[in-house]
């Protein structure tokens, strides 16, 4: 039947790459075949264009047989290593071609002289540049393909590297931080340290606070008999806490794998004081009440005001007294009646925003009838 046939059409021109219909008029003769070739200067257009296609294919199934394998060394921001590999090549084969690479000028601090020994150990394991935190190691599984290990079509790897009686690799289950000094005193309050380092301690018994104190007090130079403390810094202050005891196994602590830590050496501990006056402490974005569609003012706020004091703050920002205006969550929310209320309370958080409007706020009892 037609319908038929017309699907079969249909399926045949899903499938193709490309096709054409011709018409004639009934009873015009039909052309012999080979006459609508195309011929001359169309025909060298066409060959050219195919051939472009041709080759543009060849590149993208190259391109889709690569993995991009960004290497890093221990201690480093910036890979050291970046190549394109066959997502079939073998880690082991990857491990030789970035040594090679590194032997040949991307090695530092020493690392090109241990690679040129013949008893050094190499190896490539997952790594998060970001955290600084070690992954999955592939012992016993080198000579699989990248794309068997999960590597493809790009991944970041750190490379190690160990000589005849150095220390063992560590693993991916060790306990690995990002360690920095406390200049808070030093320079106004700033709480962020002028250099981060990464130490790791080996997990099992010997993984407590105090081996954690005394690596840390070492990569950054400090006097280990000096009396420190570890502060974990936590996102914004959420989750600071201090790290107590020297035989307290980590596994205790509260610290988690990644986390940044600060070593105070102050005695006192202004570092997590400083880190605990974080968790209150919100940036609050509000609009003129008179133009409520301008550019919003930021207001530096602690969460613990009352709704009256950060309303006052926002009244001198504004220009305007404080009794001609009200505070709402949203525009088309229920006004903040209750001023002795603190803005933790009304959900106010850092990144938050409060709607200001014209007309001091109604009482309780009172609402608005239009």
């Amino acid at each position: 039947s037609f319908g038929g046939e017309q699907r079969a059409g249909q399926k045949h021109g899903r499938e193709s790459t490309a096709y054409m219909l011709f018409y004639r008029r009934r009873g015009m003769p039909v052309p012999a075949g080979g006459s609508l070739a195309p011929q001359g200067e169309v025909l060298r257009r066409v060959v050219e264009g195919n051939d472009r296609l041709a080759r543009l294919h060849r590149l993208l199934t190259v391109h889709e047989s690569l993995c991009e394998v960004r290497v890093f060394l221990p201690g480093g921001q910036e890979a050291a290593v970046a190549v394109r590999l066959p997502k079939a090549r073998a880690l082991a084969d990857a491990t030789a071609e970035v040594r090679r690479r590194l032997l040949h000028g991307g090695a530092r601090d020493g690392l090109e002289g241990k690679l040129g020994r013949s008893d050094c150990e190499c190896r490539l394991r997952r790594f998060d540049v970001f955290s600084g935190s070690l992954g999955e190691t592939f012992g016993g599984r080198e000579e699989r393909s990248l794309e068997e290990l999960g590597l493809a079509p790009a991944c970041m790897l750190l490379f190690e590297a160990r000589g005849v009686g150095e220390e063992e690799f560590a693993e991916h289950d060790d306990w690995t931080f990002r360690v920095g000094r406390w200049m808070g005193g030093a320079q106004g309050g700033d709480g962020v340290p002028a250099r981060w380092e990464r130490v790791t301690i080996r997990r099992g018994e010997g993984a407590t606070v105090g081996a954690l104190r005394g690596r840390a007090m070492a990569v950054l130079g400090l006097a280990a008999e000096s009396d420190a403390s570890l502060v974990v810094c936590g996102e914004r202050g959420q989750g600071c806490l201090a790290l107590d005891g020297e035989d307290a196994p980590l596994e205790a602590s509260g610290a988690r794998r990644g986390a940044e830590i600060v070593v105070d050496c102050g005695g006192a501990s202004q570092a997590l004081d400083f880190y605990r006056s974080l968790e209150s402490k919100a940036e609050v974005s509000f609009n003129h009440p008179s133009r409520p569609d301008s550019s919003p003012f930021t207001l530096h706020a602690d969460v613990r005001w009352t709704i009256h004091l950060a309303k006052r703050q926002m009244a001198e920002m504004l220009g305007v007294e404080a009794d001609t205006i009200h505070l709402r969550r949203s525009a088309r929310s229920a006004q903040l009646k209750d001023e002795s209320a603190t803005l933790a309370s009304v959900g106010v958080s850092h990144g938050s925003s409060l709607f200001v409007g014209q007309g001091a706020p109604r009482g309780e009892g009172q609402v608005l009838l239009k």
